[in-house]
């Protein structure tokens, strides 16, 4: 239990890292106008918030910090 907890929370730092460094994107798509079946859109490409990135790198910390700190 205790190794995984360290995994875990090494992944999710991981993942808040790549988040932080702008690596994950996410397409948004917008309408415009939309008249009977005619429609206008838009997509946009977003990258993942800096908050998240930084959020996941404080929680995946604290789990590294909890598995290595729990008794066997």
């Amino acid at each position: 239990m205790r190794y995984g907890i360290i995994i875990v929370g090494l992944v999710v730092a991981a993942l808040g890292i790549a988040a932080l460094l702008g690596k994950f994107e996410y397409e948004k798509t917008s309408t415009l106008a939309q008249v009977g079946d005619l429609k206008a859109e838009v997509k946009h490409d977003k990258t993942v918030p800096q908050w998240a990135g930084i959020l996941a790198l404080v929680v995946g910390g604290g789990l590294v910090l909890v598995g290595f700190t729990r008794k066997a």
